[in-house]
């Protein structure tokens, strides 16, 4: 079944892209090596473009006869390359300009296929562009089709989204093919070709927000209604910036107990498999911690931070903007017997002249003082 409304991309779920051309970047204005989705019927120029042909630009500024675009659509993508055909009075005997077959499909899934378009006339040459786009198996079946609403020329030129679902039926290849139905000023730009798992909402909730202090992060995800049997694997970026997988993290939920102060997280989830499984993710930043691990031995009868129990003592000291550090001790207490006790050296003086003795303790009193009869010594 096919579902399409204007412009609008249609899914009431979560979409996982899965595949995508956006034509890559560069520093040349023009892209040295044309896409291999360019149809046969076309000509690549490297140097400019002429009527007939395409070229693949990360700005497009030709004659006035047409807009200046000064960037691809893709989102944070530096110097980009986009697609612009320029069709005039092309030739209607050869309409499909794109043509790719697409690989790793899932069987029996629905999938959203999206694009952006621009008409790159002006107004003064007049032109409403239309576009079918076509999905085939690898036997040339149709498993469907859309065509867009017209395109016009505009003042300002516009990246405008088009998209439609469809559903994979039995088939690991797929054929996707775009034409266009007008001739004359027919004059477009295209970017981000791209198949996307569509499935149901997912979302990841948290009680702990951002720049807060904490030493665990809870993780909750949402899936809306449509899996049958939902399979989970949960995700985190590291120190470098790459999403890693966490191993055993394969549940509904997950409970980060070593979060640092960045903290980015993404849950897969499939039906029955992780093979074309839809994403969502989180970012949770928490208030700069030093954390510290302290492990120490101390003889019964002291205390470390009021602790005076063999344990693991958890402490989370807070300024009066938030959270400064959180501290761990590991505490061992056990029977001690004369001599240094607990790093802490018993300072003995003895002045055989007087017949006196000072004790006293390079830190702190002890809990108690060992005597120890000594031989005379003469006095001078």
């Amino acid at each position: 079944m096919l579902y399409a409304t204007g412009f609008a991309q249609i899914c009431s779920g979560t979409l996982n892209t899965v595949w995508k051309d956006d034509f890559g970047n560069g520093i040349a204005q023009m892209a040295p090596i044309p896409s291999p989705g360019i149809t046969n019927g076309y000509i690549y120029q490297n140097n400019g473009v002429q009527p007939g042909n395409f070229t693949i630009v990360n700005r497009f500024d030709y004659f006035s006869f047409w807009h200046v675009i000064p960037q691809d659509h893709t989102p944070n993508d530096s110097n980009g390359y986009f697609l612009v055909i320029l069709v005039i009075d092309g030739n209607p005997a050869v309409p499909i300009f794109y043509d790719v077959l697409v690989d790793n499909i899932c069987p029996f899934t629905q999938y959203s296929f999206s694009t952006a378009a621009m008409n790159i006339d002006k107004p003064e040459f007049p032109s409403d562009q239309t576009f079918t786009f076509i999905i085939s198996d690898t036997l040339g079946n149709q498993i469907a089709t859309w065509s867009s609403p017209a395109l016009p020329a505009l003042n300002t030129p516009e990246w405008k989204p088009m998209g439609f679902s469809f559903s994979s039926g039995n088939n690991t290849k797929l054929r996707l093919q775009v034409k266009f139905t007008e001739t004359g000023f027919n004059d477009f730009a295209f970017d981000d070709f791209q198949f996307s798992v569509c499935g149901p909402l997912l979302d990841i909730n948290s009680p702990v927000t951002g720049n807060t202090c904490t030493d665990s992060i809870p993780l909750f995800s949402v899936l809306g209604s449509g899996y049958a049997n939902p399979v989970y694997q949960w995700k985190k970026k590291n120190a470098a910036g790459i999403l890693e997988t966490i191993p055993g993290a394969n549940s509904v939920n997950y409970v980060d107990r070593s979060p640092g102060d960045s903290n980015f997280y993404s849950v897969l989830v499939g039906d029955g498999s992780l093979f074309c499984p839809i994403v969502a993710s989180k970012q949770i930043n928490l208030s700069a911690v030093k954390k510290t691990n302290v492990v120490t031995t101390i003889c019964r009868g002291l205390s470390v931070e009021g602790y005076d129990k063999t344990g693991i003592y958890i402490d989370t000291l807070k300024t009066v903007g938030g959270c400064d550090s959180i501290r761990t001790l590991n505490l061992t207490v056990t029977s001690c017997t004369a001599g240094v006790i607990n790093k802490y050296t018993p300072v003995f003086n003895i002045n055989p002249c007087n017949n006196t003795l000072t004790t006293g303790a390079t830190t702190r009193s002890l809990p108690e003082i060992l005597l120890i009869s000594m031989p005379a010594i003469p006095c001078c």
